[in-house]
């Protein structure tokens, strides 16, 4: 049975047109391969890219490595690319 109160602090994360977002607000991208049918993401130890066979699975990476994924975006971002 879930509690109200988890349901108040539960988090909103989406996959959808190459945007990943965290309660409505954009934290990254990814990309559509239709050679390999897999979607991509940028690695988040910074070197390579790690791919999924569905954003539901890009996603379960995301919320296990939550902190190490925002730390990487924002290291990526303030880099001077633009996503």
């Amino acid at each position: 049975m879930i509690k109200l109160a988890d349901l108040l602090n539960e988090e909103t994360w989406k996959a959808n047109k190459n945007v990943i977002t965290l309660d409505g607000k954009e934290v990254g991208d990814y990309s559509y391969d239709r050679d390999s049918d897999s979607f991509w993401m940028d690695n988040i130890t910074g070197n390579g890219q790690k791919s999924f066979e569905t954003t539901a699975e890009l996603l379960t990476y995301i919320k296990k490595n939550k902190t190490a994924y925002l730390k990487a975006r924002k290291n990526y971002t303030s880099s001077g690319y633009t996503r």
